[in-house]
């Protein structure tokens, strides 16, 4: 999935013509693959699903993207280690999404006496809305900005007679202004 339509990109870039467009498809789903690996996230359409964690304390699960202003979402625990999670935790009593002022958040804490059991199973069950519902202005740039790297580079190649679209755009990290624009989005995994 391409942060960016074709649109959008030509009109980003200032192109009309219709001739280029599965190439600038590609360049734009690169571009967005190279995205999701550096932020080591996916910014696509909320779905609703549940999904299970693994605690790293008895106290704070990282857990996917989640919208957490979704009304139907259920957390459950499975206290016994038996892979059935038969405990019903309630929002803001039994837990809390962190960060505060994220969206969508990303950890899941427990509160007052509440705590996780730890298991090698999976024990927080999760239902929600996964992801983002529109994708942030930061990202679409950077993938504007990586896409035309990558339609430069091919262009350059094309030039010299050497084409691979597997190196055409591999700048995520080589690029200040990209980076500037994704750092805010970079999910940095903990080991526990």
């Amino acid at each position: 999935m391409s942060y960016v339509d074709v649109e959008s990109f030509k009109t980003w870039l200032g192109v009309q013509a219709q001739d280029d467009d599965a190439q600038y498809q590609v360049l734009l789903d690169t571009a967005s693959d190279q995205i999701d690996a550096y932020c080591q996230r996916s910014f696509g359409v909320s779905i609703s699903a549940t999904r299970k964690f693994h605690p790293i304390t008895s106290t704070v699960a990282y857990i996917d993207d989640i919208d957490d202003y979704d009304p139907a979402i259920a957390v459950k625990t499975d206290d016994n280690d038996d892979g059935t999670a038969e405990t019903t935790w309630t929002q803001t009593t039994d837990y809390v999404f962190e960060p505060e002022g994220s969206d969508p958040r990303y950890r899941i804490v427990a509160v007052g006496d509440k705590s996780f059991t730890l298991s090698r199973r999976a024990t927080i069950h999760v239902t929600g809305l996964w992801g983002y519902t529109t994708v942030p202005p930061g990202v679409q740039t950077a993938c504007n900005l990586l896409a035309r790297d990558g339609k430069a580079a091919m262009e350059t190649k094309y030039a010299f007679g050497m084409v691979d679209l597997g190196d055409v755009v591999r700048s995520t990290r080589d690029n200040p202004v990209v980076r500037a624009l994704l750092d805010p989005y970079r999910r940095l995994r903990v080991v526990a």
